[in-house]
């Protein structure tokens, strides 16, 4: 019973007795900045509002500025703080919150700062007698222009971008000339003359100085190109130096390019690239000989090859179309790059074939990889194969000029012909008078005008006897002036004069042989 009452009550004391709270709790402090000389102090108040807890007082630089306590309790009261300034410079005052509530416990933190600038005062000066007023002095009317009004390099006027003055240059060109005018004839300007340069960005300062003095820096940046290219020809031939040129799919040489490259005695080399990587070469200098367009594009590594590849018995190697560079200069040189084949030191062989006749005949044998290359001049514009193999059956190419061979051969022929007509003509004056007008036998290389016949109608010749034809085949056409054919039967008494011929062994005989043609017999019987 007595504990019944006892709850009662406290449940009645609690609804009646009203309970306390507070205003929201705060700490601040007075001031976010000071500014004071050496030597001198000054205050800021922390002021804690319904607050309570531990605080600390810290100065970033003690050496430029102090503050006068440390850590410190605060329980709803404001505390004052002096700094003093020790020496010039700037410091920060920090208050940091480290333990402090509100009276109805929230929890405060943070960190309170204010900035502080210590000054150094100048030092106080003696009075001084007044002086008399010294007469103003004239106004400086100097120009204070630093603009330049050109820049020039190698003679070409360069243009401003972006705050700095840009060209590029050719791979060809190794120094550059700098000249630059200054907008005010009184102004100078350094950082002028003759400069080497690399590839890729070269930069310059060009420093103008006004005449009072004041200076300003313009940047110039050459550009060197990393290759030089065929748009570049005609200025490298002008500088009468060798160089190297990267081509494109698209390029070809002129007939003109090449007769400059030829009379500037310039040594060119023309790099087909991939990757970095140099695919192969072309030299020509001096020695080549024009054409009327040269495409150094040449068609790489070519695949159907069954009937170049059955001509020469299917080597392994390396086959390349030249077909697409149409014309060739004479004494052009390739350096074709073959590493991915064969490796340095290795001996190969080069052949060509011919789609026309179906023949492959030797260009080169025994020639040396040197540094992932092969090099050998070059002049037919036709499939090549590089490789290892020696291809049987295969025909060395025939040197420019004369073949001594043919010659003999042509003159062996044309005197087999000549005693045939002049045997032929002593058996007709036997029989009958006949006039004849042999034309003139022009030199071995050209073709020898028929010579007209004796007419054997009038007289036959009996005799059983057989006459051997001779070895070569003689036929003519008859011109225009009316040559007659010669018969089997006069050959035959002829050459055996009172036989009786047997017309189905002679062949018949209608002119002269030309010489085109026994040329080609000639030429024929030495291939087979």
């Amino acid at each position: 019973m007595k504990k019944f009452l006892f709850r009662v009550l406290l449940v009645i004391s609690i609804l009646i007795l009203p309970s306390r709270v507070y205003a929201a709790g705060s700490v601040t402090v007075s001031r976010s900045s000071i500014s004071m000389n050496v030597g001198t102090s000054t205050t800021f108040n922390i002021v804690a509002s319904n607050a309570v807890g531990s605080i600390n007082v810290v100065s970033s630089n003690p050496s430029v500025a102090t503050v006068s306590i440390g850590s410190t309790w605060i329980e709803n009261q404001t505390i004052t703080v002096t700094v003093t300034g020790k020496s010039a410079g700037s410091a920060t005052i920090s208050v940091q919150l480290t333990d402090v509530a509100t009276f109805d416990e929230e929890v405060l933190s943070g960190t309170r700062t204010i900035n502080v600038s210590v000054n150094q005062p100048a030092p106080s000066q003696p009075s001084q007698p007044s002086q008399p007023a010294k007469p103003s002095q004239p106004a400086d009317t100097r120009s204070n222009n630093t603009n330049l009004k050109s820049v020039q390099v190698n003679g070409r006027e360069v243009s401003k971008k972006d705050g700095q003055y840009v060209l590029e240059v050719s791979n060809y060109i190794n120094t550059v000339d700098i000249k630059a005018v200054c907008e005010d004839g009184k102004a100078k300007v350094t950082g002028t003359g003759k400069k080497d340069i690399i590839n890729g960005n070269n930069s310059y300062d060009l420093v103008v100085t006004a005449e009072n003095g004041r200076t300003t820096t313009h940047k110039l940046v050459v550009v060197r190109k990393e290759y030089n290219l065929l748009s570049d020809l005609d200025d490298i031939l002008k500088q009468g130096i060798d160089a190297d040129i990267v081509i494109s799919k698209d390029d070809k040489l002129t007939n003109s390019d090449l007769d400059k490259i030829k009379n500037n005695k310039n040594k060119i080399t023309l790099k087909a690239i991939d990757e970095d990587k140099v695919l192969y070469k072309w030299i020509l200098d001096s020695n080549i000989s024009s054409v009327n367009e040269f495409n150094p594009n040449i068609g790489l590594e070519i695949e159907d090859n069954d009937d170049m590849g059955k001509a020469m018995n299917y080597p392994d190697g390396i086959y390349l179309d030249f077909r697409n560079c149409k014309d060739i200069p004479n004494g052009a040189v390739l350096r074709y790059y073959v590493s991915n084949k064969y490796k340095d030191g290795d001996k190969i062989n080069i052949y060509i074939y011919d789609e026309n006749t179906k023949k492959v005949t030797e260009l080169k044998n025994g020639l040396t990889v040197t540094e992932g290359y092969v090099e050998f001049e070059i002049s037919k514009s036709l499939r090549h194969v590089i490789t290892k193999a020696n291809v049987g059956g295969s025909v060395p190419v025939e040197e420019e000029g004369l073949n001594i061979w043919l010659v003999v051969s042509i003159v062996l022929g044309l005197l087999l012909v000549i005693c045939l007509i002049g045997l032929i003509t002593k058996k007709g004056n036997k029989e009958e008078k006949v006039t004849t007008k042999t034309e003139e036998i022009k030199p071995v290389v050209n073709e020898v005008k028929p010579t007209p016949a004796v007419d054997t109608k009038k007289k036959e010749v009996t005799n059983t006897s057989k006459v051997t034809p001779a070895a070569t085949e003689v036929t003519t056409s008859p011109d225009a002036s009316g040559v007659k054919t010669v018969s089997p039967s006069d050959i035959a008494s002829a050459l055996n004069p009172g036989a009786t011929t047997d017309t189905n062994s002679v062949p018949e005989i209608t002119g002269v042989i030309p010489v085109k043609e026994v040329a080609a017999k000639a030429d024929e019987t030495k291939k087979i």
